[in-house]
C-alpha cells in the first residue's frame, strides 16, 4: 500500500501495512525537487552550485569548469523540472550589474 502522487509531485512522511489495512496517515505529497542536469559540455559535477538536488522553487546555479560561465545563469525548479531545461557552459564574462542601466543590460554586446 504505497500512496500515489500526481506528476511533479513525491510521496513523504510514513506509511505502513498491515495484514488488513494501509495507513497514510502521516503520508503525503509534496512537490518534487529537481536533480542537477547532466550530460552538459564543459559543466561542473554537480552542475548546480547547490548540490545534486534542488528543492521545488529553489534555483540552480549553473556551474561550469574553469572560468567558462553558465548561460542562462540559473534554473528554477518547478515540480521536478527545470525551467529553462538546461543551460550551456560559454566562454566569456557575465555583464556587470549596473545601477540604472539600459533595459537590455549593462554591455551593449549583450550579457555574456
Amino acid at each position: 500500500c504505497r500512496p500515489d502522487c500526481d506528476v511533479g509531485y513525491e510521496v513523504s512522511g510514513r506509511f505502513s501495512r498491515t495484514a488488513s489495512a494501509c495507513s497514510n496517515a502521516s503520508a503525503w505529497c509534496r512537490p518534487a525537487p529537481c536533480i542537477a542536469p547532466t550530460g552538459i559540455a564543459q559543466a561542473a559535477s554537480p552542475a548546480c552550485s547547490e548540490g545534486g538536488s534542488v528543492a521545488h522553487g529553489a534555483f540552480c546555479t549553473a556551474s561550469c569548469s574553469g572560468a567558462l560561465i553558465g548561460e542562462p545563469a540559473s534554473l528554477v525548479c518547478a515540480f521536478g523540472d527545470w525551467s529553462p531545461s538546461t543551460f550551456e557552459c560559454r566562454s566569456g564574462c557575465r555583464a556587470p550589474e549596473i545601477a540604472n542601466s539600459a533595459a537590455g543590460g549593462a554591455c551593449k554586446e549583450g550579457g555574456v
